[in-house]
Order: structure tokens, then C-alpha cells, then sequence
């Protein structure tokens, strides 16, 4: 007897004329419900060293009944041309479980011949990006687009050679998706750390609509790229611009791949990579062709100059919302006004700038006090901030907000600790979680503070680092403002996303406020 029937066909009819679902029969064999429906869909197969064809066998018996619905049995197996199989000769147990097997080769020997064209165009891909020929690959399906993103910047020179260091990526469909796509999309953020650390420049493209979950990916992305100072990205929401639904990547000397959708269902399966320099040329300039309707969805500012930025700022904390800040530091909003005016007196400020500075962040705290009963502000910082204040006597403010090395005194770090437990105490609507640097390494270059029907400012921490590539300095200070009203709303789902994620014992006032406490109580030893 030969099957060619694909195994989730044949478990499925079995499923059906024996009235059961594959929960049920997950339940049955004891495993998870997501193998049973891969199995169903013809995704995965039961390899041949497996229990699994004798575990289902079993539960199928263990579920007749009675005669009828054995009778019911045999004819389904006869009218599936398995008449000498339902015989008084052979039993329904071994009738099944042949059945499966036919159906588990077949289906064993079917994917085989899937994976080795996935293999072999895989290959290709590799053996083109390398050898530098001059042909087009036509790539398909879902993995082998994916994957073929991966390669062309996997392969890529360690670092850029002269002006040639931009390479462009739009993000326009909804990968997340792809049921594959959280496997790739760790291997994506450790690629693009690893070529702005090289020195490369991305410039992302991107279509801004109401995909909140794609929004957030891209803020993923953002986290992971800012500090470098080498990326930019641009927004445009106008669906008729070109790329629609479409993809590109462009590697300048390297390759571009473009890729696009073959269905009806309008997500990236199919794609187009080129090696020639002509061929590079064009889709650049056909990915800035789009330059013209699109803007930048990052406004910069040296902090060196940020007065403006700084009036920005505080009027945004002026304007009625709700208020998130993820910021490595203690946030300066808890620093009373006395003490920081004592802090100003004590570095080599003009009297003038001493007046501006208090002035401004009076504004803040009066903004403060003002939205605090109907509006709620929640605040994330590494509890380090608090150790190295306690311990080493040191903030770690922004340049802008105090310039100069001062010292500081026992009771001036008791002031400002005690105020931020009174804050937490007397407001309902405050919060603060404090959290390990280390468990935030990958997002811990930057901070921001997101004000709801406003927007997302973004700082840049100096960290010091110098790459190998001589023009790249990550020492440098950058202030970002983001008012695009779909990524202020992503951003606060990002937070409370974030916020919701952490345990308890990061975030219970009572918790947080006893810790503080005992931080206080070092500051005698």
C-alpha cells in the first residue's frame, strides 16, 4: 500500500471521524497543542526514531467506545483505499497505525526535497555575496528571504572603505508575523549592533501607520542603535509612495535585495538580489526617490546648544499627560529646589546662568506639583544611581543640568533621598522602580522621558567607547526630540509594557521606599 497523503492530512481526518479536536489529543499524548496544530498544517512531521505514531495509535483505540463507532472506523479506512488493511486479518490498531507511518514518510520524504531547494538557494545566496558575479537570485519563501537579509549584511566588509559607509533598509511590512520572525529578529539586532560598531551608518526608511507592535519593533531598534551616533531614520505615511508592503536593502559595493510579496496576503515571501554596481545605484536612487515626501523622525540637538531643546523640554512637562521615564540616573525632578540652588553656588556658573537654571527647573517642579494629583508619573532607574551617590558621593546628571565636579556632604545626599521618599509618600500617582544596570545592558546607552500628547525626548549617554574605525567616536552628547504622534503612543505602550514586566520588589512603593531607607542609614558608616 502507498500513501500519498500528507501526514496533518491523514491526522486530521482521524481527528474528524473520531468527533475529537487536537487539544484533545495533545491532552491525550502529553504533549504541547502547538505541536499538534504544526503537525495539522503540514509544518512538521514525527521523525522516524520517535514514540509519537504509537502514542497517537493508542489514544485513537483507547477512544472507540463501542461497535458502532467502530464500524464507522473501518469504513473510513476502506473509503481511504485501505480495504486490505480493515480486514478480520489486521486489526483497527494496526490499520491506524500503517496508515500514519504511510502518511509520516511520505510527508518525511516531501519536506526533505523542501529544505534541500532551501539549502541549495541559501547557498547560492552565500556563494553570490562572496564571489562578487554578476547575476540577479531570485529567492523564495518566507526563510530564505529572511535569511537572505541576514547574509548580505553578515557579509559585509568589517568596515566601511571611504564616503561608501550608508547602507539603507526600509521597514514597511509586518514581518512579526512570520512565525520564525523572533529567532530572526534576535540575530537582526546583534547584526546591526555589530555594523555600527564598525563603523557602517544605517539610514532607515520607514511607513508609520496604526501597527503598534510594528512601531515598537522599530523602537527596539532604536534603543539598540542610538547612542552610536551613525543612525538615522526617516518616516512617511502615504501608502502610494512605491513601496507599499514592499522591502529594500542596500550594502553599497555589496548587494541590494528587494523584496516583495507574491500573494494576496501582502507579506514579504519572495525577493530579487543584485550584485552589479548599476544595479546598486538604481534601487538607492530609487529608495531616495522617496526622500522627497518623507521626513525624519529624529530632530537632534548638541547638548552643548540645548537651551532650546531644555525650553522644549519643560514646556512638554507643562502640557497635561501622563509621564514615563526610563533613565539611568536619579531623575532631577526629585532634586528640591534649595538644594540644587546650594549645588549651582558651588560650581564656577555666572550669576545669570545660576538664575536661568533655577528658574527652569522651578517651571518643572511647579508642573510637577500641578499634574501630580490627576496624572500619572512613573519613573525607571538603576538602582546604582542611588549606591554611587551613597557610596562614592557622585550624580551623574546630564552635563547641562550640572557642569562642574562639586562635592557633596552627608546631609546633602540625606536631603535629596529623604525628598524622594517624602514624594513617593505624599503622591498616589508617583512612582519609581529601581532596576539592575545589568539586566538592562543592551538599552542602557540611552534615557528618555515620554510625555503623552507631546513627545519623546532622547539622550544619548556618553560612554567613552572609541571604535577601531578612526572617524567613529561614540563620545559625543546627543538630545532628540520625537513628536510623531503613532511613536509618542508606541513608546508608552513600550514603558508600560516594560513597566508591567518588572517584579514586584522593583516597583512596591513600600519595597522601593524601605530600600532607600537603608541606603540613608550607610551614609552614617
Amino acid at each position: 500500500m502507498k500513501n500519498n497523503k500528507g501526514f496533518g492530512n491523514c491526522l486530521s481526518e482521524l481527528l474528524k471521524i473520531f468527533n475529537l479536536k487536537g487539544s484533545r489529543l495533545a491532552r491525550g499524548i502529553n504533549v504541547d497543542s502547538s505541536l499538534i496544530y504544526k503537525w495539522l498544517r503540514n509544518e512538521r512531521v514525527p521523525s522516524y526514531n520517535s514514540t509519537y505514531i504509537d502514542l497517537i495509535t493508542n489514544f485513537f483505540i483507547n477512544n472507540i467506545s463501542n461497535s458502532f463507532q467502530k464500524e464507522i472506523v473501518v469504513e473510513a479506512l476502506r473509503k481511504w483505499s485501505l480495504e486490505e488493511l480493515a480486514t478480520e486479518d489486521i486489526s483497527i490498531e494496526e490499520a491506524i497505525r500503517t496508515y500514519l507511518k504511510e502518511a509520516q514518510g511520505y510527508s518525511i520524504e516531501l519536506l526533505s526535497k523542501e529544505n534541500n531547494k532551501k539549502r541549495q538557494a541559501k547557498s547560492l545566496s552565500k556563494d553570490m555575496l562572496s564571489s562578487g558575479i554578476d547575476f540577479v537570485n531570485i529567492i523564495t519563501g518566507e526563510d530564505g528571504v529572511l535569511q537572505s537579509a541576514l547574509d548580505i549584511l553578515e557579509n559585509i566588509p568589517k568596515y566601511p572603505e571611504g564616503k561608501d559607509d550608508t547602507i539603507l533598509i526600509t521597514l514597511n511590512s509586518n514581518m512579526d508575523i512570520l512565525d520564525n520572525f523572533k529567532e530572526f529578529n534576535i540575530k537582526w539586532k546583534k547584526v546591526l549592533h555589530k555594523i555600527l560598531k564598525n563603523g557602517w551608518k544605517i539610514v532607515y526608511l520607514v511607513k508609520l501607520n496604526n501597527n503598534i507592535k510594528r512601531t515598537i519593533k522599530i523602537i527596539e531598534y532604536m534603543q539598540l542603535s542610538l547612542y552610536t551616533g551613525r543612525y538615522d531614520i526617516y518616516y512617511y505615511k502615504d501608502s502610494s509612495l512605491g513601496f507599499m508592503g514592499n522591502e529594500l536593502i542596500v550594502v553599497p559595493n555589496v548587494g541590494a535585495l528587494y523584496c516583495f510579496s507574491s500573494k494576496l496576503k501582502n507579506q514579504v515571501d519572495s525577493a530579487f538580489l543584485f550584485k552589479s554596481k548599476e544595479s546598486i545605484e538604481i534601487l538607492s536612487g530609487h529608495f531616495f526617490q522617496l526622500f522627497s515626501s518623507a521626513k525624519p523622525l529624529l530632530k537632534s540637538y548638541n547638548w552643548q546648544k540645548t537651551t532650546q531643546l531644555h525650553h522644549t523640554f519643560i514646556e512638554a512637562e507643562e502640557t497635561l499627560g501622563d509621564k514615563y521615564v526610563f533613565k539611568g540616573d536619579i531623575n532631577t525632578i526629585t532634586l528640591p529646589l534649595d538644594l540644587y540652588k546650594k549645588y549651582l553656588k558651588l560650581t564656577k556658573k555666572t550669576n545669570e546662568e545660576i538664575k536661568e537654571h533655577l528658574f527652569l527647573h522651578k517651571r518643572r517642579l511647579d508642573a510637577f506639583e500641578a499634574q501630580i494629583k490627576y496624572y500619572k508619573f512613573k519613573d525607571i532607574f538603576f538602582k546604582e544611581s542611588i549606591e554611587n551617590l551613597v557610596k562614592e558621593k557622585i550624580y551623574s546628571f546630564d552635563p547641562y543640568f550640572i557642569l562642574d565636579d562639586i562635592t557633596l556632604d552627608y546631609n546633602d545626599i540625606k536631603c535629596h533621598l529623604e525628598n524622594i521618599i517624602n514624594m513617593l509618600e505624599k503622591y498616589e500617582n508617583y512612582e519609581i522602580a529601581l532596576v539592575n544596570k545589568k539586566d538592562f545592558e543592551n538599552i542602557s546607552k540611552i534615557c528618555w522621558m515620554v510625555k503623552e500628547n507631546n513627545g519623546v525626548f532622547i539622550q544619548k549617554l556618553n560612554d567613552n567607547i572609541i571604535s577601531p574605525y578612526s572617524s567613529y567616536n561614540c563620545n559625543e552628547n546627543v538630545d532628540l526630540l520625537i513628536s510623531e504622534a503613532e511613536v509618542v503612543d508606541a513608546f508608552i505602550r513600550y514603558f508600560l509594557s516594560m513597566w508591567s514586566s518588572l517584579p514586584s520588589a522593583n516597583k512596591d512603593k513600600k519595597k522601593v521606599i524601605k530600600w532607600i531607607k537603608s541606603q540613608i542609614e550607610l551614609l552614617k558608616v
